[in-house]
């Protein structure tokens, strides 16, 4: 029976290379370092290419609206509503803009809103996440417990639930889509 003894505490975290004396150029299994975060997803080629989307996008974002800002608003009066053409990529709207331009300028609109998103709910989060903390006891551990229930239950679900309690909708008024509010079909 063999046992099993723990690897040193070197070989499993960071150390420096380690050069094997037989062939010197090249580290061995053990000494080389693991790469992490941004030197992780950079040894990748999937890795580059999501950054390199990334910052295309970041620039489109920034620089879209002062290159495309004008082409965005003009009215083409000759092509109301129409389809996908080869002046139009993406077609255009009912006033006759340019809906391929309309997009290349909403784009810094679009990561405004996400990352404005992003910073309430980070910092919705904190605060709800140390509220239990300072609490008392009794406060700390129902607040534990309906963000417990929230998580449990899908969210149209939840919405349908509180729709039909506080009486949004009258009851029994739900469309098998789940969407509350619906018409009833005709009989």
């Amino acid at each position: 029976m063999t046992s099993i003894v723990p690897a040193p505490i070197d070989d499993v975290l960071d150390v420096a290379d380690v050069i094997d004396p037989a062939h010197p150029e090249t580290p061995t299994a053990v000494g080389r370092r693991r790469r992490r975060g941004f030197g992780r997803l950079l040894g990748t080629p999937v890795g580059i290419v999501g950054i390199l989307l990334l910052l295309a996008v970041l620039a489109l974002a920034v620089f879209g609206p002062v290159i495309w800002g004008a082409r965005a608003d003009a009215y083409d009066l000759d092509s109301l509503s129409s389809g996908p053409t080869g002046a139009h990529p993406f077609g255009t709207d009912m006033l006759g803009r340019d809906l391929l331009f309309r997009v290349l300028v909403a784009s810094r609109l679009s990561i405004e809103l996400a990352l404005s998103a992003t910073v309430v709910g980070v910092v919705l989060g904190v605060v709800i996440g140390l509220l239990p903390i300072v609490l008392p006891g009794m406060f700390g551990r129902a607040l534990v417990a309906s963000i417990g229930v929230a998580v449990a239950f899908p969210g149209l679900l939840l919405a349908l639930f509180f729709a039909t309690i506080f009486g949004v909708v009258p009851p029994g008024r739900c469309s098998p889509s789940g969407w509350p509010g619906h018409p009833p079909s005709p009989v």
